[in-house]
C-alpha cells in the first residue's frame, strides 16, 4: 500500500489518496507471445486454422470431431477454450450435460490511443467498477500510451468503434491524471470479452469445468474467461492439465 506522497515519487502526474503497487506487473507483445505458443505446439502437434467445429461425439473412448470441411479428427482429450463461442461449441458436443454450461454474453471494450508522449512509467488502474477494471492507462512495448477498455454489453460480435464513448473516457482519465489533454485522444480499436453475468451484475469469476460438472470424461470446458485468458494463460493451462490428470 502506498500513500499519495509515495505515489508522487513513482508517478508525479497521478492524483489519488492511496494506491496499491504491484512490483511484478509488466507488458508483453501479444502477437509475439501467440506466435511463440504456436511454434511450441508445432513441435509436438499441429495447428489447423479456419476450421469450425460442426459436431463432436464420443466414439470408443475418444472424441470424434467433424469440421466444416467435413474432415474428421480424433483425440483422447478435448478442451473447449473457444472464448466468445464456448456455449455454441458445447451445444455441438453429443451427450454433454448442459445445466452448468452458462450463456455467453458480449462486453465490448473501446481503446483510445494518446498522441502525445507517454508520461507514465507504470500501468495505471483506477478503482474497478461493477462492469470491470475501469478505464486504465497501459502501454505497449514501443511505449505508446492507450486507455481502455470500457465495457458495454452488446448482442452480437462486431468491432465498430463508437466515438460517442469519448466523454466517458475523458471523465474517467481526468479523475486520476492531472495533466490529461483530451484533445490527444484518438480512436484505436475495440475488443469483446466473454461474460457470464449481465451488465451491472458485478464481477464474475471464470470457470474450468470437468467431467464432474458436465458428465464427459477427458473434456474440459472453460467459460467466462475474459482478460485472464491472456495474462493467466499458462497458469490456466496448468490447471487444465491437472484436471485432465495428464503428467
Amino acid at each position: 500500500m502506498l500513500s499519495k506522497e509515495k505515489v508522487k515519487v513513482l508517478e508525479d502526474e497521478i492524483k489519488c489518496e492511496r494506491a496499491i503497487f504491484s512490483s511484478e506487473s509488466g507488458i508483453i507483445s501479444v502477437p509475439e507471445y501467440l506466435s511463440a505458443l504456436e511454434e511450441d505446439i508445432k513441435k509436438t502437434g499441429y495447428v489447423v486454422l479456419a476450421s469450425e467445429l460442426k459436431h463432436a461425439k464420443k466414439v470408443n473412448g475418444h472424441f470424434e470431431l467433424t469440421l466444416n470441411s467435413s474432415d474428421k479428427i480424433q483425440c483422447k482429450y478435448l478442451v473447449n477454450a473457444s472464448g466468445l463461442h464456448t456455449e455454441d461449441v458445447a451445444n455441438r458436443i453429443e451427450e454433454i450435460n448442459l445445466p452448468k454450461i452458462k450463456t455467453v454474453m458480449y462486453a465490448k471494450g473501446h481503446y483510445y490511443l494518446y498522441k502525445k508522449k507517454n508520461p507514465f512509467k507504470h500501468l495505471i488502474y483506477p478503482l474497478p467498477n461493477s462492469n470491470g477494471h475501469g478505464i486504465h492507462a497501459g502501454m505497449d512495448i514501443e511505449n505508446n500510451l492507450r486507455f481502455g477498455p470500457n465495457a458495454k454489453w452488446v448482442d452480437s460480435i462486431e468491432y465498430s468503434f463508437d466515438e460517442n464513448t469519448l466523454d466517458e473516457f475523458c471523465n474517467s482519465i481526468k479523475s486520476y491524471w492531472i495533466n490529461f489533454d483530451p484533445s490527444c485522444l484518438t480512436p484505436d480499436y475495440t475488443g469483446i470479452r466473454s461474460k457470464t453475468v449481465a451488465e451491472g451484475e458485478g464481477s464474475q469469476d471464470f470457470e474450468i469445468l470437468n467431467a464432474s460438472d458436465h458428465g464427459l470424461e477427458n473434456l474440459i470446458h472453460l467459460q467466462g474467461i475474459d482478460s485472464p485468458g491472456l495474462t493467466s494463460s499458462l497458469s490456466i493451462a496448468d490447471e487444465v492439465i491437472s484436471k485432465l490428470g495428464i503428467h
